[in-house]
């Protein structure tokens, strides 16, 4: 920009239903410039993207928030307040993850953690304390909502930070033309600045380019025989992909065994499996480590898209376990599926929360066992949770083998199965075998 005030306008072209890609690249070259992105119409008016009626209100309680945290949104009559909904305030949409746990926390919003990302554009944004708060449905540009005596917001194509938090400070919007026309891109500082060659950046305009990258967490893992250590999988979503990713682990070295195939669900960004090494496995050798394989795979309009991931480093078998853990039935086998040689299903519907039982053999670990906070169901579909965990999240206290825990399915929860399991802090994270979630149509009772 040559000039402090400086408004830079670029025309391009753009067919009806043409999704494209605006980015600015300026922080990211070192470029003192903050990038401002608007689309306007060649008559200098803005292009309405979505139009959002607020339909219960709301503000923060307890304390405000930055503009990077995911966890503990307070928000007054959260109870009225559902899963995936969105949440309007002050310019900034998110969306809600994961309900309040317990009397002090607070709603989680997406992608659940790392930093957060905002909707329809918007720029994330500290929140202060009592600031207004609002639920809203989403509309196509250009509707009129019928009046409920709540806010209707108007969102027009524009983007200060990228809102998936992949570039900084500089700017970037997805825009799909509501018509073929003649467009025109606004590009500004933020602040007003400009002037000389520090205040450089590059725009581009470009086809969208929906893509994903995955990253391994638990590389070089140290398996306990008879036992179990996770795997984590995380993935970063790029323009616009929110589609199924799926993982696949193959040739394993003899006496491991893995909980894959696991999928990191649509529009959400991790998948936990767990490494078994079996009662008696040796160690691996370094030949059999390189030819394990890690690979993810998704649909991408229309193809499929293959990473390779390589593989997992040095495949180790490590001491005995001081402690294990295992998944068992609750009370109520009703909701309890067992087949030999099949992992154990546990049957749940939307709306619905039922038992089960977490048994740990403790060999040489005589402390309290913790199972995790609102993680502690591991690998759980989204909307289904570890319910009633209070403060101290799930344990067993010293001196005890066993409890009874609660799993609840959210009403927004979908049909489907998902492998899950339960792993204790202490030892390294010692893992169960997995148990099956079947997630059955219809409310309870039916």
């Amino acid at each position: 920009m040559g000039r402090p005030g400086d408004v830079d306008h670029v025309a391009f072209q753009a067919r009806a239903g043409e999704a494209l890609t605006l980015e600015v690249q300026a922080a990211r070259d070192g470029s003192a410039m903050d990038s401002r992105l608007e689309v306007l119409t060649t008559s200098g008016q803005p292009v309405e993207q979505a139009v959002l009626q607020a339909v219960r209100d709301s503000w923060f309680t307890f304390r405000g928030k930055d503009s990077d945290t995911v966890d503990d949104f307070r928000l007054q009559n959260w109870a009225e307040m559902e899963l995936d909904e969105y949440l309007y305030a002050n310019g900034e949409v998110v969306r809600l993850w994961l309900y309040p746990r317990g009397p002090d926390s607070g709603f989680k919003v997406y992608p659940g953690e790392g930093r957060r990302q905002s909707l329809f554009g918007t720029t994330p944004l500290s929140h202060a304390l009592n600031e207004p708060a609002y639920l809203v449905k989403a509309y196509p540009a250009g509707s009129r909502p019928i009046p409920n005596g709540l806010p209707v917001f108007r969102l027009n194509y524009q983007n200060d930070d990228d809102p998936s938090r992949l570039s900084g400070t500089d700017s970037m919007l997805l825009f799909t033309a509501p018509t073929t026309a003649r467009y025109l891109v606004r590009v500004t500082d933020t602040r007003g600045f400009g002037g000389g060659t520090n205040y450089a950046y590059r725009l581009s305009v470009r086809p969208q380019q929906p893509e994903f990258t995955v990253r391994v967490d638990g590389m070089n893992p140290k398996v306990s025989p008879g036992s179990g250590r996770e795997i984590r999988f995380v993935a970063t979503r790029r323009e616009g992909f929110e589609g199924p990713i799926r993982i696949h682990l193959e040739r394993l070295p003899a006496g491991f065994t893995a909980s894959t195939p696991v999928e990191i669900e649509a529009g959400q960004i991790r998948a936990v499996a767990v490494l078994y090494a079996a009662v008696g496995a040796a160690d691996s050798l370094e030949a059999s480590d390189r030819a394990v394989r890690v690979s993810a795979t998704a649909q991408i309009q229309g193809r499929e898209v293959r990473r390779e991931l390589g593989d997992l480093g040095n495949v180790q078998l490590d001491a005995a376990p001081k402690v294990t853990v295992e998944i068992l039935p609750g009370p109520d086998r009703s909701v309890v599926r067992q087949e030999a040689g099949r992992p154990m299903e546990l049957l749940i519907r939307p709306g619905q929360t039922i038992t089960a039982r977490v048994r740990a053999e403790r060999r040489d670990f005589k402390s309290r066992i913790e199972l995790g906070g609102e993680d502690s169901g591991r690998n759980l579909p989204h909307g289904v949770y570890v319910d009633n965990i209070g403060l101290n999240g799930l344990l067993i206290v010293e001196d005890q083998t066993e409890r009874e825990f609660f799993i609840t399915a959210a009403r927004k929860a979908r049909p489907g199965t998902r492998l899950f399991h339960l792993r204790a802090n202490g030892d390294g994270g010692q893992c169960s075998q997995p148990v099956l979630l079947r997630i059955l149509e219809g409310s309870p009772g039916q």
